[in-house]
């Protein structure tokens, strides 16, 4: 099912958030008709300034908000990794996070078929486009990194060379996805498994059928977020793509094979692209055995290298 969000004039509304885990952040509040986007923005230093660099963060596909889950006002049942670039970047740094479209705070909608089009791939592009945009139309950063993790990876090109102001973004950082299609990851996952790959055609074609389902599931989520999900290529996005770029991943990881982000970076290299930086963490998983730490210090070694 497409919807068609209605593009009028943006109106972005500021509220402040006082939850525990997230109290140094701002809400912002982007209406659209009668859909809304919130995003969630940290000038993270003392004087409450901003910095002179900013990561824009893009999180992954969980049924939640992008910060998590909040049961009460001030209890999180569950934190993304948005919590952790929140807690544990350096003070130089501000942070961005997007949110899902027509998601509040904390919200937990993986009960709500209605809002679950939050995760379609044109509602998460959409989404991100928007927030990203609108915030780069008045930023005044130096350095501006545009940063995806798992799903948030996937859709990082796209939303990149979709940018209206594209050209104020300075890197963009790639985490747990590599260049392989959701299509592709799976085929990877069933053979690591050594599993009958030719089913992996027959659900689709049972997708093909109803793909405006949200009660009939396929691979642990619906049948309308695989049917305009399931065949986007990121890799074709980077062949677009000349600003440096940071690809991260684990050697363990169990929901995006290895393979994926290898393959991404042979396909630099046959396009003779000399914009890629290629790191593996050995023996980490798809979220580094739940410690962020060494990741993010990587992305800023990564960042100041840029800078020097």
């Amino acid at each position: 099912m497409k919807t068609t969000l209605l593009k009028n004039l943006l109106c972005v509304l500021p509220v402040l958030l006082s939850s525990c885990e997230y109290q140094n952040f701002t809400t912002y509040r982007i209406k659209e008709g009668n859909n809304f986007i919130n995003y969630y923005y940290s000038q993270r230093n003392e004087k409450k300034i901003p910095n002179k660099k900013i990561i824009i963060f893009l999180e992954g596909s969980e049924y939640c908000s992008t910060l998590g889950i909040m049961r009460s006002f001030d209890w999180w049942e569950a934190l993304t990794p948005a919590n952790s670039f929140n807690n544990q970047l350096s003070d130089g740094f501000d942070l961005l996070v997007p949110e899902k479209i027509n998601i509040n705070m904390g919200e937990d909608f993986s009960a709500d078929s209605l809002k679950s089009m939050a995760n379609t791939f044109a509602h998460r592009l959409r989404a991100s486009e928007v927030v990203i945009d609108s915030f780069l139309n008045t930023a005044s950063y130096d350095s501006i990194y545009l940063a995806g993790y798992s799903e948030g990876g996937l859709i990082l090109p796209k939303v990149y060379n979709s940018l209206k102001l594209k050209e104020k973004i300075t890197g963009l950082v790639s985490i747990s996805c590599g260049g392989y299609s959701y299509y592709n990851i799976i085929k990877a996952l069933y053979k690591s498994r050594s599993l009958d790959t030719s089913s992996i055609d027959t659900i689709i074609s049972g997708i093909n059928k109803e793909p405006n389902s949200f009660s009939k599931t396929a691979f642990g989520q619906p049948y309308i977020k695989w049917s305009n999900f399931m065949f986007f290529e990121p890799s074709e996005e980077y062949k677009k793509i000349d600003i440096p770029v940071l690809l991260i991943h684990g050697t363990n990881d169990q929901f995006s094979p290895i393979e994926s982000a290898r393959f991404l970076k042979n396909k630099f290299l046959q396009w003779n692209k000399s914009n890629l930086t290629y790191i593996e963490f050995e023996n980490m998983n798809h979220n580094f055995n739940g410690d962020f730490y060494p990741v993010i210090r990587r992305i800023e070694m990564w960042i100041g290298n840029l800078n020097n």
